[in-house]
């Protein structure tokens, strides 16, 4: 039986000029479609990646030195650490939340 492949790649703007880069690669090896990798990132104008997240296994501790709770599947947060990550794009989409509340409550201050 073949596999069959799929490639996404998805580029979404945002406010405060940031961008949404979301790209996967999908396998179909029966009934089943399988993420077999992706590569989420969080983008500024300037092209300058605030979070990005992916499963390459070259990260197999975090910034403290601690095992990945679902490895290869990390974060690279917005000061560059390694993170736990569950793989999940649900969970990378409320980080990106996270960043945006904070540019919104740093521009209400000001």
């Amino acid at each position: 039986m073949a596999v069959v492949m799929f490639l996404l790649h998805l580029e979404v703007p945002l406010p405060f000029a940031y961008n949404l880069r979301i790209e996967e690669e999908y396998h179909f090896p029966g009934k089943e479609l399988e993420i077999q990798t992706y590569s989420y990132v969080l983008l500024h104008k300037n092209e300058a990646v605030v979070i990005r997240a992916d499963p390459s296994p070259h990260h197999p501790l975090d910034y403290r030195k601690r095992k990945l709770v679902a490895f290869p599947h990390h974060l690279h947060d917005e000061k560059g650490r390694i993170r736990s990550f569950t793989g999940r794009i649900e969970d990378f989409l409320k980080e990106v939340e996270k960043v945006l509340a904070e540019r919104a409550q740093g521009r209400m201050r000001r």
